[in-house]
């Protein structure tokens, strides 16, 4: 069980180096985050960007360019296609957000005839390293599905548990989240959180331990779930957090990182590559552990498929 993001970056250093397809580095943590996972040999960068604007970043950050291949092009939209449409001719490595808007990052890649969709379903999938836990804490989805029915929870949640188990977390505890842990119809996650559990009772959904709906304080803190008298396999334990909605695993995401220190790396899942997506502020330790990461996953389903 990989428990941090420095045993994350030990095991995947150990693997091939990847070809990483980055679009818009032209922003010096998201560079540095590059030659960092170059210099240690995870990845062998191909960069879609405006050139000059990459050079002059890459001359106040003292990188030598001549280790990168490098793809002019004059606009994010421009970087993101051409970056889209090469990833999906060669179906290797991974794909990277540099410093450009989510939503135009993702419109390349969920483009229906150009992108990268691989008839899987694609959500976000974050994994933090909090202060005080002994674990990863893994969070989806707070980036890309806004507001998800029951079907798209199911493939949601199979896609965090596959992620887990690429970090060596055989049977994953997942928490569904809502605002209450009891069932009520006027709470649609509760009661979608209650199906889902009885799923997994009935052995529809493997892999994994889950229960809900739990709120917060049940999924993450055993003396909150003492308190309350909740009888729970997940509950005070929870690996992964399902949350009911983008704002709720945005807000929850963002919280972990600005007021408790923690650090966040992040992956898209069921496309055609493994897709590093982060936040533009983000530091480029976020951009590294998330490469190192999205390696990990790369190298788990390839030998799931041999």
């Amino acid at each position: 069980m990989i428990r941090n993001f420095e045993e994350a970056l030990s095991k995947a250093r150990g693997l091939a180096r990847l070809i990483a397809v980055v679009v818009s580095p032209e922003e010096a943590d998201t560079l540095k985050g590059i030659e960092e996972a170059r210099e240690i040999g995870l990845i062998e960068p191909h960069l879609f960007g405006d050139e000059g604007k990459i050079a002059s970043v890459a001359r106040e950050l003292d990188i030598d360019l001549a280790q990168y291949y490098i793809y002019h092009s004059e606009n994010p939209e421009q970087s993101a296609i051409r970056a889209v449409e090469f990833c999906r001719q060669s179906r290797t490595g991974m794909l990277i957000k540099g410093f450009l808007p989510t939503p135009v990052f993702l419109k390349a890649v969920l483009h229906k005839e150009k992108g990268l969709v691989s008839g899987q379903f694609l959500s976000h999938v974050a994994i933090f390293q909090v202060p005080g836990f002994d674990r990863l804490l893994f969070l989806t989805d707070g980036g890309m599905v806004v507001l998800p029915n029951l079907a798209q929870k199911l493939e949601i949640l199979k896609n965090a548990v596959l992620v887990c188990h690429a970090l060596e977390i055989p049977e994953p505890r997942v928490a569904l989240l809502a605002s209450v842990e009891t069932v009520s119809p006027d709470i649609p996650a509760t009661t979608e959180a209650a199906i889902i559990t009885g799923m997994w009772r009935r052995k529809q959904i493997k892999g994994c331990i889950v229960d809900g709906p739990l709120a917060l304080d049940n999924a993450l803190s055993p003396e909150a779930l003492k308190e309350k008298g909740i009888d729970s396999p997940v509950g005070g334990k929870a690996d992964v957090l399902l949350v009911p909605n983008i704002e709720s695993g945005n807000l929850l995401g963002k919280s972990l990182v600005h007021v408790a220190g923690a650090i966040m790396a992040g992956v898209v899942q069921g496309a055609k590559v493994p897709i590093v997506l982060v936040s533009r502020v983000d530091p480029p330790k976020s951009k590294l552990y998330s490469v190192a990461v999205a390696a990990l996953v790369q190298n788990f389903q390839e030998k799931a498929t041999q």
